[in-house]
Parts: structure tokens; C-alpha cells; sequence
């Protein structure tokens, strides 16, 4: 059955400036990679209300603004939050993400709504071998219910698999997180698995779902 939301996504190059939920938390530090090593990260334009935009360094204010706004909010699902106190926290953060392809490092997007920031979305544990990445997410408390989510990974699907030719897409969820496995849910992922005890959160171990998309499905769904 053909998916609403599919649609192919235009693609814009810019320069930045610079799964979920595993032992680390949602977006660690990244690996530091050299800048010389480092690729123009595509921008990617879900509908007309909705863009994926590289983080720039320009955007630590409201990153970090949009973090202190929602803590409370996001500290029961991402243990990372505790790392971001102060401006000079988030700017590191950002430095940190770069990348030489899809399987390298990591490409982290924010989520754009009506040009406001209200959250974040990543590609990470990327698998040469596999020809796969997962997925991560999280979206500020008052944008929830509006599709927002759902909608950016449907084009991160269109364009890992038809502009990167991946062949397998996984997204990650704590297994009492009933609003993030709602995306993939949705967007008729497989069940995939399950990693025992993989991740923590408020200090006790949890085990994280496995969600699948191979390209093949995603595609034939057109």
C-alpha cells in the first residue's frame, strides 16, 4: 500500500561550520574527525513546513535555549542532557559532528518547524559492511502530536535509500518509550530485535526495541 508521506527530497548542499538511546545516551560526543576529512551535509526539505538543516555554530544559542526549555521534559528518555549546562557545552557538541559519509561519523540534523528549531535528528552507527545507519530523534515537548517526527524520518528514508542507496534503515527505542516506537510503527518498520539491557536510563538498564526498514519495502511502497 503506497505511504502518504513518501516523496523524494530535494537536496541542498551547505557548509557547516564545523540509537538511540545506548549506554551513552541519545548523541554522545561524536568521534572528532579532522575538518579537512569533512563533507558539505546535505539540507533536506520535507514539505514546506518542515526542513532538516545542518547545525551550524551560529545555532548554539537556540540549541541550547530549546535544550533548557524542554529539560524535564527530555531527561527521562535522554541521559546526554546532563551534559549540556551551558552554552559552551552545546558549541562543543556541534564542533564535534563531522563526518566523511553516511557510515562516518555522524550527521546530525535540527529539525526545522515554521523556521523554528524544535528538535533533533541523526544518523548514527553507520555499517559499510551492511549498508545501514539508524535513525535517532527527539523533538521538543510542545511539538509532539504534529506529525513532525514522522514526517523527517519518511524523507531521511527517501534519501538514504534513493540518493545513498542504503539497504537498511533501523531506529532504536527504549522499550517503555511508547511515542518513539510510535514513529517507526507507523512507517511500517519491522520488528528487528531486541538488545538486552543496552541502555540506561535514570540509572536503571533497559532494553532497546529494534525497528527495521529495508530499502526494497520502503521503495515498493511507491
Amino acid at each position: 500500500m503506497k505511504h502518504l508521506l513518501r516523496h523524494k527530497p530535494k537536496e541542498v548542499l551547505e557548509n557547516p561550520n564545523e540509537s538511540i538511546h545506548r549506554k551513552k545516551g541519545l548523541f554522545p560526543s561524536p568521534p572528532q574527525l579532522p575538518s579537512f576529512l569533512s563533507a558539505p551535509n546535505p539540507l533536506i526539505e520535507v514539505d514546506e513546513h518542515l526542513q532538516l538543516r545542518p547545525l551550524k555554530l551560529e545555532q548554539v544559542p537556540i540549541l541550547f535555549q530549546l535544550i533548557e526549555d524542554n529539560r524535564t521534559y527530555l531527561q527521562e528518555w535522554l541521559p546526554w542532557i546532563e551534559k549540556i549546562q551551558k552554552e559552551s557545552d552545546t558549541k562543543q557538541f556541534i564542533r564535534g559532528v563531522r563526518y566523511r559519509n553516511v557510515y562516518s561519523g555522524r550527521w546530525v540534523y535540527g529539525i526545522w518547524y515554521q523556521d523554528e528549531m524544535v528538535g533533533l535528528l541523526d544518523f548514527n552507527e553507520g555499517k559499510r559492511a551492511m549498508s545501514q545507519v539508524s535513525l535517532g530523534y527527539w523533538i521538543a515537548e510542545k511539538f509532539q502530536g504534529k506529525g513532525i517526527i514522522t514526517r523527517s524520518v519518511s524523507a531521511c528514508l527517501d534519501y538514504l535509500f534513493t540518493q545513498k542507496g542504503l539497504e537498511k534503515v533501523l531506529i532504536k527505542c527504549a522499550n517503555n518509550n511508547l511515542k518513539s516506537q510510535a514513529v517507526p510503527n507507523r512507517l511500517n518498520f519491522r520488528w528487528d530485535g531486541m538488545e538486552f539491557e543496552a541502555g540506561t536510563l535514570q540509572g536503571e538498564e533497559v532494553d532497546i526495541l529494534v525497528f527495521a526498514m529495508h530499502g526494497r519495502d520502503w521503495l515498493s511502497q511507491g
